[in-house]
């Protein structure tokens, strides 16, 4: 009995050794399975790791831009070819820090920008580059070729991630002509002085009436599509423009020789652009 004994203990002995050691390695096992992970570098879904992943793009969620533009002309009053002045700033929620901008600019269309739009594939903008940070000002001049309703949008781009503004609608116009009309002295009476005595404009367009005679001139016309009166005009010198707004015809007069016959009058025509 006391021999069957000691052998029983020392299997159990041998049976704990053995499965302590099992235990040990498969701990191992699991452990170096979870450090090094799959060879492909993907979780057991199969989505990208880190940095590493397809696709992936660093994004820094602090950092939200926000805009406010102005301009420095009534948005439906800005003419083609002249300089608008326009300002914007660009605040950073989230952050009290300072961000470094790739570029930021005005950009504007007759189609419209999305928000997803890419401000490096536009043509009409202007962009401030090189060492520019938020919160900042800016400020540029612009001056619009393209006449009719446009689009106007502020951005900014802050490590490649594209920031539009709220849209500006403005509408540029067409920038209107100055025409000249000479007075010449009257070599007889009724002999036309005016030239030319008949002109043709465009809505828009402004006349100025130079005066080559020795005697002082004063032109007005009392025309339905409205009146003007050019005020004294002395010889050699110039009239103030005239602007014409309003298509029609006009029929003018000078008010100092009207009743002496020596017929200095004229006709502008004002023809829709």
């Amino acid at each position: 009995m006391h021999v069957r004994e000691r052998y029983s203990c020392k299997e159990d002995s041998r049976s704990l050794m053995q499965r302590t050691l099992i235990a040990l390695i498969t701990t191992s096992l699991l452990l170096a399975g979870c450090m090094h992970g799959d060879d492909d570098g993907t979780d057991d879904d199969g989505a990208g790791m880190g940095n590493g992943g397809d696709g992936f793009t660093p994004q820094d969620d602090n950092v939200t831009l926000t805009f406010d533009v102005s301009l420095e002309s009534p948005a439906a009053n800005i003419t083609a070819g002249e300089n608008t002045t326009i300002s914007w700033t660009v605040d950073v929620n989230g952050t009290n820090d300072t961000v470094s901008l790739d570029e930021t600019g005005i950009a504007w269309s007759a189609t419209g920008i999305e928000n997803d739009t890419d401000p490096t594939s536009l043509e009409s903008k202007v962009t401030v580059g090189g060492n520019v940070s938020a919160p900042s000002g800016f400020s540029v001049d612009v001056a619009f070729e393209t006449e009719g309703n446009l689009t106007l949008r502020a951005y900014s781009i802050h490590e490649g991630n594209v920031t539009w503004s709220d849209t500006i609608d403005i509408l540029v116009e067409r920038a209107g002509e100055t025409h000249t009309v000479t007075i010449e002295a009257a070599a007889v009476a009724n002999a036309a002085s005016i030239d030319p005595d008949e002109i043709t404009i465009t809505v828009g367009d402004s006349v100025v009436w130079q005066n080559d005679d020795d005697e002082a001139h004063r032109l007005k016309s009392d025309a339905d599509g409205g009146s003007f009166d050019t005020g004294d005009i002395a010889g050699g010198e110039s009239s103030d423009p005239v602007t014409f707004d309003v298509a029609g015809t006009y029929e003018y007069v000078c008010t100092m020789h009207q009743d002496v016959g020596l017929g200095h009058k004229g006709t502008i025509i004002v023809e829709e652009a």
